[in-house]
């Protein structure tokens, strides 16, 4: 998830529509699966699937720097992100 910072809430439908498409921008440049994306005015929910060498952490600082295009620079989002994994596999799957 990531968040507006102190909440603001955008109502501009265009800046709204500029940041759908720079998500979905990313997720195909990336090679990410992009399975949803819920852009509400003072936050943004992902569900992306990546592969296991790219790390969380990543993802959210690609699509911060991304979305920063959008807003032409300026300090939009709150610096980081909530970041979850879910899905059938659990680290047990992974060979070490």
């Amino acid at each position: 998830m990531i968040v507006n910072r102190e909440r603001w809430q955008v109502g501009d439908k265009e800046l709204l529509l500029k940041v759908r498409s720079m998500v979905l921008r990313v997720a195909k440049l990336r090679g990410w699966l992009l399975s949803r994306a819920a852009i509400l005015p003072d936050h943004i929910h992902l569900s992306i699937g990546c592969s296991f060498n790219v790390a969380t952490d990543e993802v959210a600082i690609c699509y911060l720097n991304n979305l920063a295009f959008v807003h032409d620079m300026k300090p939009v989002f709150q610096f980081g992100a909530h970041i979850g994994t879910f899905g059938e596999y659990d680290n047990r799957a992974l060979k070490t």
